[in-house]
C-alpha cells in the first residue's frame, strides 16, 4: 500500500513487488497471521504407548515431528492421521513428519501386542537372561572373560522345557 507520495506498485508472486515512484513515497507492507490449529494425538489399543508431539498448535501448511513410544509388551505398527488436509511424511515410519491442513487434526499411533521369551544362558555360574520378541533371533557371544585358565569355548548347549538336552553347533 503506498501511504505518501505517488507510485506504482505490482505483486510479482512470492512475496514480491516492483515498485515505481512517481515521486518520493512511502510504501507499506502488510502481513497477515496464518491460520493455526491443533494437533491432538491418540492411541490404538488404549494404554499401549504414547505420542510425543513437537508443538500441539501448528500453522497451516506447516509441520511438526510425531515420535510413537510403545509400552512394555507392545511395538508401533503404523500411523493414521484424521483432518481436512492433513498429511505424514510416512504412515510406517517413526518418528514420521506431520503437515499440517487446514483443520484441527488428529494423528494416532497404532500398537500391537508382542510376546516375548525369556532365554536364560549361564556362563561359568553366572546367570544371564535376555528378553526376546517371539520368532526374532537373538546374539549370544561366546564368553570372553572368566573362563578359567586352560578351558576354551566349545558351544551352546540346548536345554528345552522338557528339560532334554542337545548340542548346538560352534
Amino acid at each position: 500500500t503506498v501511504t505518501l507520495g505517488t507510485a506504482t506498485v505490482v505483486n510479482n508472486g512470492d512475496n514480491t513487488f516492483t515498485v515505481t515512484p512517481s515521486t518520493d513515497c512511502t510504501v507499506q507492507i502488510n502481513f497477515e497471521a496464518l491460520p493455526s490449529h491443533s494437533l491432538s494425538s491418540a492411541v490404538s489399543p488404549a494404554g499401549a504407548g504414547t505420542v510425543e508431539l513437537g508443538s500441539a498448535t501448528i500453522n497451516e501448511g506447516a509441520t511438526t515431528t510425531a515420535t510413537a513410544v510403545a509400552n512394555a509388551g507392545y511395538k508401533f505398527t503404523g500411523w493414521s492421521i484424521s483432518g481436512t488436509g492433513a498429511s505424514l511424511s510416512s504412515t510406517s515410519t517413526n518418528p514420521t513428519t506431520v503437515t499440517m491442513g487446514t483443520a484441527d487434526a488428529t494423528i494416532s499411533a497404532n500398537f500391537e501386542a508382542v510376546t516375548t521369551h525369556a532365554i536364560t544362558y549361564s556362563v561359568n555360574g553366572i546367570t544371564n537372561t535376555v528378553n526376546v520378541e517371539e520368532n526374532t533371533a537373538v546374539d549370544l557371544s561366546a564368553p570372553t572373560s572368566g573362563v578359567p585358565v586352560g578351558y576354551e569355548f566349545q558351544g551352546w548347549a540346548e536345554e528345552a522345557l522338557n528339560g532334554t538336552q542337545s548340542t548346538a553347533p560352534t
